[in-house]
This record gives structure tokens, sequence and C-alpha cells, in this order.
């Protein structure tokens, strides 16, 4: 299935409806890792982009990132961390909110 532009700028609009801070790099992030990335490297290959951009994007969505020049926190709580059970590092998974946010924007959940 592919999408026209036009489906996914609605999407987008659905997200930041929800979320007005959300950048498009983050709502990458937060794609990659509700279809499975579920570790820093994993979503560095998934998105082509070296560790800190990732872990700024990560860091975003839990709501510790700043965002606006560093000026202002982000409050997003969408992802959080926890001690990864194969690897060395963080499991990467979405909270309740962010489970919400993709099943009621993409449907990718059930709620």
């Amino acid at each position: 299935m592919t999408a026209s532009p036009a489906d996914v700028a609605a999407m987008l609009r659905g997200i930041r409806h929800h979320h007005q801070a959300i950048s498009a790099s983050a709502v990458e992030t937060l794609l990659h890792i509700a279809t499975g990335a579920d570790c820093s490297a994993e979503l560095c290959r998934r998105m082509g982009v070296v560790r800190q951009t990732a872990n700024r994007n990560v860091a975003h969505l839990i709501g510790r990132g700043r965002i606006g020049k560093g000026r202002a926190r982000s409050r997003l709580g969408l992802v959080q961390r926890s001690k990864h059970p194969d690897r060395t590092g963080f499991r990467l998974e979405l909270t309740p909110d962010g489970r919400e946010l993709i099943a009621s924007t993409f449907g990718l959940f059930e709620t």
C-alpha cells in the first residue's frame, strides 16, 4: 500500500493536532519505534542517521528534549526507555499515549 503525498500530509496534520511541538523527524522516529525499532542501533539503521540524532529525537518523544533553540522542554511522553533484556543499552517502546496517538492517526494498534 502506497500513501499519496496528501495522505501523508493529512496524517502529519493529525499528529500535530494532538502534539503541536512534534517535528517531522520526531514523527519518523515515533513511527519506526511503533513498527519495531526497539533500540538506538536499529533506529539509526532505519533512519540513516547518527546515534546523536536518533537519541535527540527519542529524548524529545520521551519529554526530556529541548525545542526552540534550547528554550522550552517538550512534554510529549510518547516513548519510554527501559533496560533492554537482550542487549546493552535501552529498549525503546511506546507509552500508552504514544500507542493511542498512533492508533488514532494510522490505525496500527487497537486502543
